[in-house]
């Protein structure tokens, strides 16, 4: 008698059990996201809603295959009025996705109610696929610290979550920024609300590096002004530290990350302001240089 069960063959002759063919290797569905930052656009600009060479690429991200949702990284609107967050979400609708938020001091700045009301905490969770997501309020504390209940529920989220295959983590502020050494040419828009010392360093990334995990960081303070800088890209241990955002006009981009059947990343960085939208070329180019 033979019986075949999901590559599990069991031969019986004579009462004596033979096993072979292994299952066959699961995997994963694919998937991809998109990642956009600043996506109000330039600053001071009279306009509302999302930037318009942002909207001009909604069909790119429409027909890329596998689309889930999108995370926005901050500096999304100029300000958390009921006006602004309306023609924002209007511009979006075309899109017909999940839209993820990582607030930045523009939306909270002076409208932490209003925003909290319109749309709950401001740090979460979710999972997709085996994958962890999580978005952090860095300046929910002092300082750019994730600290007190937000370091609790940061900690706990990893822990609860294990194993997953990838962890991506998405916040507004260049996290890793600091005033002194290589990491201050990583030059984000703005270094409005760090004040003083940042634990970055010395408790999120040792928490990281404990997953043992393919970490992806993504922030958007970057892109706003025409001479600064618009990418960020920087591996450390098993952390992929990653920026982008737009506004300026001249290097304005967003990334659409891609999940493959094996739980591979890959990251494709779009140029906004060309026709070729790998104008920019790719993200691994942002790469801090040495010194």
């Amino acid at each position: 008698m033979i019986i075949s069960c999901r590559g599990l063959l069991i031969l019986v002759v004579f009462g004596i059990l033979y096993f072979s063919c292994s299952a066959p290797t699961e995997l994963s569905k694919p998937y991809s996201f998109f990642v956009a930052g600043h996506v109000y656009g330039k600053p001071n600009t009279p306009l509302m809603g999302a930037h318009p060479p942002f909207q001009a690429k909604f069909d790119l991200i429409r027909t890329t295959p596998n689309m889930q949702f999108g995370v926005l990284t901050g500096d999304m609107v100029v300000g958390s009025t009921k006006e602004r967050w309306d023609s924002l979400e209007a511009d979006l609708k075309p899109l017909n996705l999940t839209i993820h938020h990582a607030v930045g001091n523009h939306e909270i700045d002076k409208h932490r109610k209003y925003y909290e009301e319109r749309f709950g905490n401001t740090y979460s969770s979710f999972s997709l696929n085996g994958d962890l997501f999580i978005m952090l309020d860095p300046l929910k504390n002092e300082g750019w610290n994730i600290e007190g209940k937000q370091f609790d529920f940061l900690k706990k989220v990893l822990e609860e979550n294990k194993p997953v295959k990838n962890i991506f983590i998405c916040f507004h502020q260049l996290l890793w920024w600091q005033p002194e050494g290589n990491f201050k040419k990583s030059n984000p828009n703005s270094t409005a609300g760090r004040n003083g010392k940042c634990n970055f360093w010395e408790e999120i990334v040792p928490l990281l590096e404990k997953t043992k995990t393919p970490v992806f960081l993504f922030a958007g303070d970057v892109g706003a002004y025409k001479n600064g800088r618009s990418c960020f890209y920087h591996e450390y241990k098993n952390i992929t530290m990653i920026a982008s955002g737009m506004g300026g006009g001249k290097k304005d981009n967003f990334l659409i990350v891609k999940v493959d059947q094996h739980k591979n990343v890959d990251i494709e960085m779009i140029a906004l302001n060309s026709e070729d939208h790998h104008f920019l070329g790719e993200i691994e180019s942002c790469t801090l240089p040495d010194g």
